[in-house]
């Protein structure tokens, strides 16, 4: 029989808008903690199914992390929102609790003593103060029809990773002559109109834009079945029609993609060009602008852009609602050159709900690796969810401190990010091209040897 406490417990998960925001239990005071840095990468073991997490750094996520690998039985303490489990004995309770949650949250709950698996959030809060443990990063859509036994242990007792991008050679690969020219499959650009807001006032939504951004579908686009997505941010002084053109001028890279995907160098994706430019098209010359702008562009990426493009051509997603652009965060990427580079990293520091693939090139953002590191931990990942592929050339006036990024983010991040060709060894590469300057013909060249690598397992670049 499920004990007494199954009750209170189940009240924990039943809050809906209407609830109210009492006080803390006694000796109890309540909190919103901030994001805490990461203690363990985990998986979670539902049937057939393997979930990465992460455990979160404090003392009762500590005192868990002691007791794996677990194997527990899941209940339902309500109906389309929580799992939870059951364990034999308490765990050292937080000084502080919290009634707010996020989807995939672990929450402890000392009077039970019982762990929540949240996958749903349309409730606002929880009625009974928690502790927040850590979360589950993948897609926690399982737990809506599973409710068997669970085993939760740390990373490095799970089964082997597997990779979904390929392997990178040890050198940039030149684009392949007659690339330029048409191939003979070629796919097709077309134009994407959608709303957004004002970008420095989006959070009050009182200014409303209608923007353009351009889509390559590749040659024999199928809409009944699923493609990778990557967003391609153009760099300054530039639009949306800067890299590949429009449908009826497209530019020579369009057919460079063409030859690529026609050659099985690359694998049939959807691009996306979207532009960060503001309320006028000059907005990317002014560098300062442009740096204000790029830092605000994932409110218009993740809650217009991505959902316009997304509700329109096969991708991954199965719907367009938050929860399902999140569990489909492996098959969408984010990259660009120079002032496209900058976006990048705000993208990587803003979206890493949304995007597990990202190509800087030739444009940084920080040369401290730890807060480089903070960034993806304050969005609750750790460094086997997400990859980056960076490149520049030796004589492009970017390529310093390009560098010095990426080697203190590799030296300089207590281990956090890896350099390594694959997936399979790290999360973070680092390509030159000796000679190479900040130009369109070495944004063209980085972008298709990027291209090349992402969701392309099954061959190595180039």
């Amino acid at each position: 029989m499920r004990p007494i406490y199954f009750i209170a417990l189940a009240a924990l998960f039943l809050v809906g808008c209407g609830a109210a925001a009492g006080g803390g239990e006694p000796g109890h005071p309540m909190s919103t903690p901030e994001q805490e840095s990461i203690l363990e990468n985990i998986t979670i073991t539902a049937g057939d199914t393997v979930l990465d997490g992460v455990l979160f750094d404090n003392e009762t996520a500590r005192a868990l992390a002691e007791r794996l690998p677990l194997t527990v039985s899941l209940w339902d303490p309500a109906e389309n929102f929580a799992k939870a489990f059951d364990l034999d004995d308490p765990l050292p309770d937080a000084a502080a609790h919290t009634r707010s949650y996020e989807l995939g949250g672990l929450a402890y709950w000392d009077n039970g003593p019982s762990v929540a698996i949240f996958y749903n959030d349309d409730l606002l809060e929880t009625i009974v103060p928690v502790t927040t443990i850590g979360k589950i990063t993948s897609s926690v859509e399982v737990f809506e029809d599973y409710g068997g036994a669970v085993t939760i242990e740390k990373a490095e007792n799970a089964p082997a990773q597997t990779a979904e991008s390929g392997t990178i050679p040890a050198e940039l690969q030149s684009i392949p002559d007659g690339y330029r020219t048409p191939a003979e499959q070629q796919g097709k650009l077309e134009k994407l109109t959608y709303d957004t807001w004002e970008s420095f006032t989006y959070a009050e939504h009182t200014q409303r834009l209608t923007k353009e951004a351009w889509v390559y579908l590749p040659y024999g686009y199928d809409d009944t079945k699923p493609y990778n997505v990557f967003y391609l941010s153009h760099g300054g002084g530039s639009d949306e029609t800067t890299l590949m053109g429009t449908a009826d001028d497209p530019g020579s890279f369009k057919n460079v993609i063409d030859h690529a995907i026609q050659d099985g160098k690359m694998q049939p994706m959807i691009l996306v060009m979207p532009t960060y430019n503001n309320t006028s098209p000059q907005d990317s010359g002014n560098y300062n602008l442009a740096v204000q702008l790029t830092d605000r562009f994932h409110n218009e990426l993740v809650n217009d852009l991505i959902p316009a493009v997304e509700s329109k051509y096969s991708t991954y997603a199965q719907d367009t609602t938050p929860r399902e652009l999140r569990a489909s965060r492996d098959h969408r990427g984010f990259g660009g050159f120079s002032m496209g580079s900058v976006n990048t990293w705000a993208t990587f520091r803003h979206a890493l709900d949304y995007f597990r693939y990202f190509m800087p090139m030739s444009g940084s953002y920080s040369l401290d690796g730890s807060y480089m590191a903070s960034l993806a931990k304050a969005q609750g990942y750790g460094p086997q969810d997400f990859f980056i592929f960076a490149a520049s050339g030796t004589n492009d006036f970017a390529y310093s401190a390009f560098k010095a990024q990426i080697m203190t983010m590799a030296e300089d991040s207590d281990g956090f990010f890896t350099l390594a060709d694959s997936e399979l060894g790290g999360n973070l590469s680092f390509r030159e091209h000796e000679g190479y300057e900040h130009n369109a013909t070495a944004c063209d060249e980085y972008t298709y040897n990027g291209l090349c690598f992402f969701w392309n397992a099954s061959q190595p670049t180039g």
